[in-house]
């Protein structure tokens, strides 16, 4: 049994490779953590992206994107997608927040939407974080 769809795992290799950036080594992370709710209810199984944002003047991302999944409990901690070696944690900076259930992918299964589609849309979501320097915990509430 396969853990994501086809679908979620094309959405995440493409997020990966839209990330600009290569040495990542002196990339200034800071660790993070969460948890991730629907109505106060912590919610499993779900995949967050963190990606940074692009300042408009140069076009340059200030990193790559860091990723999760959620456990029983709705907790995340973020892994930086850095190509020669994921490390814990997430550029420091502005992020745009993207939530998705891989479910969703699996046409093996008839599943329903747990979260809302806008959640899982780049251009749609409407969750933003900041990441500061030091560990943090960056907690998620779905409407």
């Amino acid at each position: 049994m396969h853990l994501f769809g086809r679908g979620a795992q094309l959405g995440l290799f493409a997020l990966l490779i839209a990330a600009v950036g290569c040495g990542d080594s002196g990339t200034q992370l800071a660790e993070v953590d969460g948890t991730v709710r629907m109505n106060g209810k912590p919610m499993a199984g779900l995949l967050v992206y963190f990606n940074p944002e692009v300042e408009e003047k140069g076009l340059k991302s200030p990193g790559r994107s860091s990723y999760a999944i959620t456990d029983d409990e709705g907790r995340y901690s973020l892994t930086y997608d850095d190509p020669e070696k994921p490390r814990p944690g997430a550029v420091l900076g502005k992020h745009i927040v993207v939530i998705s259930d891989p479910r969703l992918e699996d046409r093996s299964i008839k599943a329903k939407a747990r979260i809302p589609m806008k959640y899982s849309r780049l251009i749609e979501t409407p969750e933003r974080r900041e990441v500061q320097p030091g560990k943090q915990t960056l907690d998620i509430e779905l409407k």
